[in-house]
């Protein structure tokens, strides 16, 4: 019998299979660790108590979720799974008011939307961004993306600058959000191209919001000093 020979789709499938099971024996291994948790007594007649853990669940929940990008972002795998269903109603119960309408579907403001206002608070890894000022540029037409000379080196780093600025000026917006906001301007080019940001996530959310705030240096005519806001 002919066997077809493997590829590399077959080992990267395979891959991915053994680190699912290995985060979830991890996932598995911290939640029961959580669940034999006891509370110290308070005084001598006191008997300990369990932990509560299904509230230390939901809030894990919570913060991978805000961690990742929102609700519907963590969910994007499984939208319309029973498991999902489940998850969403309790994520929506942990973070705003209980009953609160499914949002399934719809794409998220910049700054989560009215519906996760209550998320961002759970959020426990920093929002870190990296403005890659010579791919925005060649993405929008205002540059070629190749590395600037000292004109250009000046105007991308103005345009860089007021980039940054917008992003943490919408970044303190956000309600709850508490994390540190790191904020990096490339101005080396597309030559070293990098991965962007996962389009689920806030850093996502953030940058692209700034872009459509902040004119590149070719949006503005005569203007010798670098990029202004929009209004």
């Amino acid at each position: 019998m002919d066997v077809a020979p493997r590829t590399p789709a077959d080992d990267g499938l395979r891959a991915y299979r053994e680190e699912v099971v290995a985060r979830l024996e991890a996932v598995i291994t911290a939640l029961t660790d959580a669940a034999r948790l006891q509370r110290p007594r308070t005084g001598a007649d006191d008997e300990a108590e369990w932990t509560d853990w299904a509230e230390l669940v939901a809030v894990a929940l919570a913060g991978a979720a805000a961690n990742v990008g929102g609700v519907e972002a963590v969910l994007a795998g499984s939208r319309d799974s029973w498991e999902a269903r489940a998850i969403r109603r309790l994520l929506r119960g942990t973070i705003g008011p209980a009953g609160a309408e499914d949002h399934a579907g719809e794409e998220p403001a910049p700054r989560g939307g009215e519906e996760e206002r209550g998320l961002w608070e759970h959020r426990t890894e920093p929002v870190a961004i990296t403005v890659d000022v010579g791919q925005i540029l060649a993405r929008s037409g205002n540059g070629s993306g190749a590395g600037p000379d000292e004109r250009r080196h000046r105007e991308w780093a103005a345009y860089g600058d007021a980039l940054k600025a917008r992003i943490e000026s919408e970044a303190a917006a956000v309600p709850g959000l508490s994390v540190p906001v790191l904020v990096f301007v490339d101005l080396r080019g597309v030559g070293a191209r990098r991965p962007g940001a996962d389009p689920r996530s806030l850093e996502h959310r953030l940058l692209e919001a700034a872009i459509r705030a902040v004119p590149a240096p070719g949006d503005v005519p005569g203007d010798a000093g670098g990029p202004t806001e929009r209004a």
